[in-house]
């Protein structure tokens, strides 16, 4: 028994020495594992130079601290038996294996053993933890520490080439701008795919966004493949565009019925006030009635409300009929427009009228906490797009090219109060409603969201389009490096014409019996890219076409006037 007391004592005295391998043994499988891991990081590294993968700045040193984490986790499980640590003391502290003989587990029985241990643990305490088992800078270290500063070379070496060289410093910061402009253009489509049904297209134009930004942040990226990246996104926006617009289609047709009644209600409360707006002060009874027939038009209006503006229309009908009957001596144009007068009255008057059963079924609707949120959303969206509509001269002149006359507007008003006929007959009970209200609040929000969407991919085509020039002008797609021979986009490389020329002189005379003129023509064989069409016989037709083209409403008196006297003085001051 006392011997096993002593053994277990010598086990306790070599504690320290059990903990001092151990953090050898962290020391060196840690700087081991760390210097593989870092060789992998820089190979990944060396691909995201090259632009064929993307790294998060976080990846490589998350790359080396794992390695270093799977080697110290190695170390500390490890086990160490008792036999090799007292084999190891005996060689680093030459005790001449005292330790070993005294821990040997195969040893048998000896009269000797309890000398032996005693003199194990006589020895044991002489010797230093610290000076026996030194921490030694080897060559996993040194392999560690190499691999750390190659990392840090590769990670950072166009930082180091954009401070030798300022020609690369200036095109990064150009580079960084451009990835700016199209995060800032792009933004609502980032939006977008932050959602969870967001379309594949979309996250992966995100992606690319992204991945453009992090590496002009970074100063990996080119110009060249800026330019690249920035038309690959703009054919991408392409597509987007026309998906959304094909979506926007489909969510338009799948509306129910109720859906259509309340966006032909809307379009035609718009109509009417763009018919307002555009009405000169001159009509101001005609105005007055398409004002009184706006505000009869609102789905939330009162039954004493409409039934208020059908009074009033009555009593405009009744005043026309005697002015009619009184005025005898009306010409027959006057008379014409009086009674067209009254019969838009008395439409006006049919599309109000509407049965009971429908103006509790518009009110039931209209009051729906559900539908009031969505209509007012895309109240909001209207107001939004009509703001940027007014920026945009294309949107301005469609907008008045579909501009509704009147008798499609009081069509419209007469299917608006077909339809709202048919859906109070279908619709009675309050669950109905309620459904019918769900519907339309879920299309409406879908069709924002799809018009949304295109509208962003319209944008990010209007300003980076590919195929355009310089912040999305028509022209050469020649971009920043236009007339500059030494850099990108250039165009296709021309041929060189291989044509045999020569000198031949045209030689004339002017004939007796001919009139004085400012010039004379002669027919000649075209040279390349000319013509041999006299230009007396080609202006008429260009003038035409130059007359057709200013002859728009948008285009301004000045610009119309330049161009005449342009045309004027080729031929002659004489008008064609």
């Amino acid at each position: 028994m006392a011997i096993d007391s002593q053994a277990v004592a010598l086990q306790d005295q070599l504690t320290p020495f059990r903990r001092r391998v151990r953090l050898l043994l962290v020391w060196r499988y840690g700087a081991f594992m760390g210097a593989g891991a870092a060789i992998i990081a820089i190979i990944l590294e060396a691909i995201d130079l090259r632009g064929a993968l993307l790294l998060h700045p976080l990846i490589s040193p998350l790359v080396v601290a794992f390695g270093a984490g799977v080697g110290i986790l190695c170390a500390i499980l490890r086990p160490i038996s008792s036999q090799s640590l007292a084999m190891l003391l005996d060689r680093r502290a030459g005790l001449k294996d005292r330790l070993a003989t005294a821990l040997d587990p195969d040893r048998p029985p000896s009269p000797m053993d309890g000398a032996l241990i005693i003199d194990a643990s006589i020895a044991a305490q002489a010797a230093d933890p610290k000076r026996t088992l030194p921490l030694r800078f080897g060559l996993p270290q040194t392999l560690f520490v190499a691999a750390l500063l190659l990392l840090a070379l590769v990670r950072f070496l166009p930082s180091l080439i954009a401070i030798v060289q300022p020609e690369i410093k200036k095109a990064n910061a150009e580079v960084r701008q451009l990835s700016e402009d199209v995060k800032r253009v792009a933004a609502p489509v980032l939006e977008e795919a932050k959602k969870p049904d967001a379309t594949e297209l979309e996250k992966r134009i995100a992606q690319n966004i992204e991945m453009m930004s992090r590496k002009a942040q970074a100063g990996k990226l080119s110009k060249t493949d800026a330019l690249a990246m920035k038309n690959e996104l703009a054919e991408q926006m392409k597509k987007l565009e026309s998906q959304r617009a094909e979506t926007l289609k489909q969510s338009a047709q799948k509306l129910p019925t109720g859906a259509d009644a309340m966006k032909k209600l809307q379009e035609m409360q718009q109509a009417l006030a763009q018919q307002l707006q555009n009405m000169p002060a001159s009509k101001a009874e005609q105005k007055e009635t398409l004002q009184k027939t706006l505000e009869a038009a609102q789905p939330n209006a009162s039954p004493q409300q409409t039934q208020e503006q059908i009074k009033r229309i009555q009593e405009n009908i009744e005043a026309l009929k005697r002015q009619l009957e009184q005025q005898k001596s009306l010409t027959p144009e006057q008379r014409q427009a009086l009674e067209q007068q009254m019969e838009s009255l008395q439409q006006q008057q049919e599309a109000l009228e509407l049965s009971q059963q429908a103006r509790e079924f518009m009110q039931k609707l209209a009051n729906n906490p559900e539908l009031q949120e969505a209509m007012r959303e895309y109240a909001e969206f209207l107001e939004q797009m009509m703001k940027q509509a007014e920026s945009n001269q294309q949107e301005r002149e469609q907008n008045q090219q579909n501009q509704m006359s009147a008798e499609e507007l009081r069509e419209m008003a007469e299917q608006l109060r077909q339809q709202l006929e048919e859906l109070a007959a279908n619709n009675q009970s309050d669950e109905q409603i309620q459904q019918l209200a769900q519907e339309m609040a879920d299309q409406i929000r879908e069709m924002m969201a799809n018009a949304q969407g295109m509208r962003a991919a319209q944008g990010f085509n209007f300003r980076f389009g590919a195929g355009l020039g310089r912040d999305g002008q028509g022209g050469s797609d020649k971009g920043d490096y236009s007339g500059q021979r030494d850099r990108l986009n250039q165009g296709d490389p021309q041929e060189e014409l291989k044509i045999k020329m020569k000198d031949a002189p045209v030689a004339g005379h002017v004939p007796k019996d001919a009139k004085s003129t400012q010039y004379m023509e002669f027919d000649a064989p075209p040279t390349p890219g000319g013509s041999n069409v006299p230009l007396s016989k080609a202006l008429p037709k260009y003038q035409k076409s130059a007359e057709r083209a200013v002859n728009r409403p948008n285009v301004p008196p000045a610009e119309r006037q330049r161009v005449k006297r342009y045309f004027e003085s080729l031929s002659g001051g004489k008008p064609e």
